[in-house]
């Protein structure tokens, strides 16, 4: 020890020793918080499903309904869609003439599917159940009987696209 102490300037200071972090002190500063806000989490899932299961026409069970789609929908890719922005801009007439007649069937219908719709007809049912962004959270009856879900720009792009519909006659 004596040898290494020689090789080092005298004018430094002697090296300070610090008391020993535990292992478990900084495990606990991470974890205990975590716990909580897990714990919180379930508290609310829990809530909102009892709140989606005994007042599914609720104005809160409505609220709490269209988290799950929004959040799925943030995280599938574009390519799942026909119209991936319908939600948050205007397509134009162009666009949507421009569309095959299945794309504008599935398009239309896209944007109720966003919001949890179910389907009776067996393509479309079909189609939604493929992407990972849908969940079916209401029978067509129940949907329809909601007050209308949707923005305005899902509200001006469906109107659009039924009158480009009904022009084509599909």
């Amino acid at each position: 020890m004596e040898d290494v102490a020689s090789h080092y300037p005298p004018d430094l200071p002697p090296c300070r020793t610090y008391p020993p972090v535990s292992m478990w002190a900084s495990r606990d500063a991470f974890w205990g918080p975590f716990q909580v806000g897990v714990g919180l989490l379930g508290v609310f899932l829990a809530l909102a499903l009892i709140v989606m299961r005994f007042a599914p026409l609720s104005s809160a069970a409505i609220s709490l309904r269209g988290l799950v789609p929004a959040c799925l929908g943030a995280l599938a890719p574009s390519s799942e869609y026909v119209l991936p922005d319908s939600d948050s801009r205007y397509y134009s007439r162009e666009e949507l003439e421009a569309l095959s007649d299945w794309e504008l069937y599935v398009g239309h219908n896209e944007i109720y599917a966003r919001h949890g719709k179910g389907f009776l007809q067996d393509d479309l049912a079909e189609h939604f159940s493929q992407c990972g962004w849908y969940v079916r959270l209401y029978t067509p009856e129940e949907y329809d009987a909601l007050p209308s879900l949707l923005n305005e720009y899902e509200q001006a792009n469906s109107d659009l696209m039924w009158e480009v519909r009904n022009e084509r006659g599909i």
